[in-house]
């Protein structure tokens, strides 16, 4: 919002024609990239992961320092999404996919890690959620275990703060790993997401790679930054 009463960007009558809204905000930051988008409109859909800040700005300064820097060269600065709440990504070849030819399908799955614990000779098992509701999860997850479907699990704890933590313990004897698979298998503990890079370019709508988005922000700004210029 900073700078839009400097006339930084268009302002247009809204759907009753009671006052005006920007069609655009001067958006200090490439926000599209850095917290992702998800939308569905007639006959297109759009779908873009969130991106660690510090890829995204490195990327724009480096397009901005050198213009015809190529694509596979911006893939080395932003090494994919960065899901707030963590997790692994399978592989780099999905993420590549969709940062050049803007459509792809990135696996996602938590990070499980597997402790002994001495109380009652369970283990137990925690793991960091990737961008799946939570309560939904544990919810899923006991249902399992009440359907015996999942029978290796004595003991299902949310031990979420300002992180995502849910605590597995196991029953005596029974193999982390392969309770891991059958949560990965019948839970959304593990799940595809499908990546579309397309957005409003000047009002119309374009599938882009990352170096076309970025381009379009830059340019964006040197609006701003110009029409505020011009304003003062």
């Amino acid at each position: 919002m900073k700078d839009i009463e400097e006339d930084t960007v268009d302002f247009v009558p809204n759907y009753k024609e009671s006052t005006t809204e920007p069609t655009v905000l001067p958006s200090a930051l490439p926000n599209l990239l850095m917290n992702g988008s998800t939308g569905i409109a007639v006959g297109m859909t759009t779908n873009i992961p969130p991106h660690n800040l510090d890829e995204i700005i490195d990327a724009t300064v480096a397009i901005i320092d050198n213009p015809r820097i190529s694509v596979d060269d911006l893939c080395n600065i932003v090494k994919g999404p960065d899901y707030p709440t963590g997790g692994i990504i399978s592989g780099r070849e999905g993420i590549l996919s969709y940062l050049k030819p803007a459509r792809a399908s990135c696996a996602r799955a938590a990070r499980p890690t597997p402790r002994n614990s001495r109380r009652h000779g369970a283990d137990r098992h925690h793991g960091d959620s990737v961008n799946v509701n939570r309560n939904t999860l544990v919810l899923r997850i006991a249902e399992l275990v009440g359907e015996k479907q999942i029978d290796g699990i004595r003991d299902l704890r949310d031990e979420s703060d300002e992180n995502t933590r849910i605590v597995i313990e196991l029953k005596r004897g029974e193999q982390a790993k392969v309770v891991i698979n059958q949560l990965f298998q019948k839970t959304a503990l593990e799940s595809s997401f499908g990546v579309t890079l397309l957005a409003l370019d000047k009002k119309r709508p374009k599938q882009m790679n990352i170096k076309e988005l970025i381009e379009c922000y830059i340019e964006h700004r040197r609006d701003v930054v110009t029409r505020r210029t011009q304003f003062r």
